[in-house]
């Protein structure tokens, strides 16, 4: 097929260019929505004046055939024809000739690859929302109904005693930010970029006509500015920042998991379908996926990053480094989808051990606890803080290890505020 833009060159395209430029091994997954804007934009252009009503029902029935010729796989990419947008056109000539050709009157790849764009993550930016709310549904059921004490921490040591449900509530705060923030974005990506052209606009479509393809598109709203319109990637960039925020989070939930399976810790049994084994040591349970769920993060954080660069330096409007933001993109979701898939997954079938737990708040864990005591008592926090300070001194000195150790009279050689409840008081 010659080129789109073929009229004006002399030569053909260098083959090796052909493969350099070609994004179609990206954009193949935007087939859905191309065609249905496609077909959008056809009944536009029919309401227009631009297709005959014979015109348009050939492009319609085209277009399903072609969309039942690529879930079929009976067709083939070729690096000559770029991207799938024009893998589509091509198809569609192919089968009905002449009508095919008016499809793009008006119409840039530059405004439909933005408009494509935009349809797809409103279709799978809500399937991400809907696996951390199952996700978060799970930790309430399963580790947020129960009143088990751990040790709490603060820089990796023992702070204070805290229940498992205070624990593995933050990660359900974490998660509903990350909803709060996928439903935010979701705002601005709602905006139809198509009937933008090339970037000075559609003589073809009336505001009628515009708003009326943008509401069978599925869009609450029209772009109103036909540069910003194809040359905004702002939405990238917020869905790639929005994803990274859940892979910060993911990371640090599976890094506790990997400390907590550790021998060390015992706090977690990860069960066997979601642990692997050593080559050599036959005796290793080895949280893999908790480890690449950590790994992983750093894709998403690579791909937030190289948009971002893409972006700071381009002048107005459309420029084709844009086109490296879908491979950006689609790893970005990829990654979130998949880590979030395993980790529903793999949750329900973690084991608590509550003993461990409960053993490990022996110590001066309750140290705090023990200068709140006599503040109630009236002692200034400061000078309660010194107190408590010097008694840990005193039980390392003594070789003593649990603050339950000492004795009431022990106590009273440091404050005479202490009386005979303070042993309650460091009782967990």
């Amino acid at each position: 097929m010659a080129k789109l833009w073929g009229g004006r060159f002399s030569a053909d395209t260098n083959k090796l260019v052909s493969e350099f430029t070609a994004s179609h091994q990206i954009d193949s997954r935007l087939y859905q929505e191309d065609i249905l804007l496609n077909l959008a934009y056809s009944r536009a252009l029919l309401s227009a004046g631009i297709l005959k009503q014979d015109e348009f029902a050939k492009i319609e029935k085209g277009l399903q055939e072609v969309k039942k010729d690529i879930e079929a796989g009976e067709v083939s990419y070729s690096d000559d024809m770029e991207d799938v947008h024009t893998h589509i056109e091509h198809w569609l000539t192919l089968k009905i000739g002449e009508p095919a050709k008016k499809i793009h009157t008006g119409k840039s790849r530059n405004d439909q690859v933005v408009t494509d764009l935009r349809m797809y993550l409103l279709k799978v930016l809500p399937e991400t929302v809907t696996l951390l709310a199952e996700i978060n549904q799970i930790i309430i059921k399963n580790l947020c109904q129960t009143d088990i004490v751990l040790p709490g921490y603060t820089h990796l040591q023992k702070a204070q005693p805290v229940t498992l449900a205070l624990h593995y509530g933050a990660y359900v705060q974490m998660f509903q930010r990350d909803i709060a923030r996928l439903k935010d974005a979701l705002k601005r990506i709602d905006v139809m970029s198509l009937g933008a052209g090339a970037l000075a606009g559609n003589p073809f479509l009336n505001e009628q006509i515009r708003q009326k393809l943008a509401k069978e598109l599925g869009f609450s709203a029209v772009a109103e500015n036909s540069m910003d319109a194809v040359s905004d990637r702002d939405f990238v960039v917020e869905t790639l920042a929005a994803l990274s925020l859940i892979m910060v989070h993911l990371s640090r939930m599976g890094e506790e998991l990997v400390l907590w399976s550790s021998e060390e810790f015992g706090y977690v049994q990860i069960g066997d379908a979601f642990t692997t084994g050593s080559s050599i040591m036959p005796q290793k349970k080895n949280p893999d996926v908790a480890e690449l769920i950590r790994g992983k993060a750093g894709r998403v954080f690579g791909a937030l990053q190289a948009v971002l660069v893409t972006m700071k330096g381009l002048p107005l409007s459309y420029n084709r480094d844009m086109q490296e933001d879908k491979e950006m993109l689609f790893l970005g979701l990829d990654t979130v989808l998949g880590s979030l898939q395993v980790l529903k997954q793999m949750l329900p079938e973690i084991k608590f051990n509550y003993e461990k737990m409960r053993n490990s708040t022996g110590g001066f864990i309750m140290a705090t606890r023990l200068a709140e005591y006599l503040v109630k008592k009236g002692v200034a926090f400061r000078e309660a803080h010194v107190i408590v300070g010097k008694i840990v001194a005193y039980c390392l000195e003594q070789g003593k290890r649990d603050l339950k150790e000492l004795s009431v009279s022990e106590y009273q050689k440091f404050s005479a505020e202490f009386k005979d409840d303070v042993l309650s008081v460091v009782n967990i």
